[in-house]
């Protein structure tokens, strides 16, 4: 009997044994639940607090597009009365309660179709933008017959004169602000892009340019780019005539110079 009592006795003290092993696993293991559950959340915070950080980018998009005559006369007002407000006190100190004033419709009739002021802006800027195209087409059309240096300065001054008017200095700094909006650049590389390189293929025998494609791409974005960095970033630099002759003796030296072949490279 003893001998049986001492079997039993072991017995119960390896499965104590076990379960106690069972139970230190299941505590490691809920340890372990709960710091990974700890590193989440934490995560999630830190996350939650970098998105309050960052700024919210304003609407630039309109509420809606004017279908009818009715509102296009509605929402031309209010583009001209922003330009004006703009021109006159610049983007802070324009604001939508003064703009609706100007144009002479409520404000809540203004927000039919701008949700923000940046919304306004982004409109005028791609008004601008349209506005400048076409002077550049009728530039290129006036130089068809000119002389190379002639014709670059004709295009050159078209382009730089768009950006010019002090209205058009204040949409320049507010595309930089806000960005370079998607549409409005896919518009400039598409529209101009297409009309510079017709320039360029017409006069092949003048220039030495290996790919007008290519070329007509670098250099609408290297004279949109330049004049707003002159225009934004060094004003008191902007004299008109002073830009467009270094301008075009830019472009006159990338048109003309001569590349060595690439086996001489």
């Amino acid at each position: 009997m003893e001998l049986i009592s001492s079997a039993c006795a072991t017995g119960d003290a390896v499965r104590l044994a076990f379960l106690d092993c069972d139970g230190e696993r299941a505590r490691k293991e809920e340890e372990r639940a709960a710091r990974r559950a700890t590193r989440v959340r934490l995560a999630a915070a830190h996350v939650s607090c970098d998105r309050e950080r960052m700024p919210r980018r304003p609407a630039v998009a309109p509420r809606r597009r004017p279908r009818q005559a009715r509102s296009g006369v509605t929402v031309d007002a209010v583009l001209v009365a922003a330009a004006e407000a703009l021109a006159k006190h610049g983007f802070e100190g324009a604001n939508v309660n003064d703009i609706a004033a100007r144009a002479g419709v409520s404000i809540g009739s203004l927000y039919q179709y701008f949700p923000t002021k940046e919304a306004i802006v982004a409109a005028l800027i791609e008004r601008h933008t349209t506005r400048a195209l076409d002077v550049l087409d009728d530039a290129l059309a006036k130089s068809a017959g000119e002389p190379l240096e002639v014709a670059v300065r004709t295009v050159v001054g078209a382009m730089v004169l768009a950006h010019a008017a002090p209205g058009d200095r204040v949409l320049a700094r507010e595309l930089d602000r806000l960005g370079r909006l998607d549409d409005v650049q896919a518009a400039v590389d598409a529209r101009a892009g297409a009309a510079i390189g017709a320039f360029l293929q017409a006069r092949r025998s003048e220039i030495r340019i290996p790919r007008p494609e290519l070329a007509s791409v670098l250099l609408v974005r290297a004279v949109d780019l330049l004049t707003h960095a002159i225009l934004v970033d060094r004003p008191e630099l902007a004299d008109a005539d002073a830009l467009i002759d270094e301008l075009t003796a830019l472009v006159l030296g990338y048109l003309t110079l001569a590349r060595p072949a690439r086996d001489e490279r």
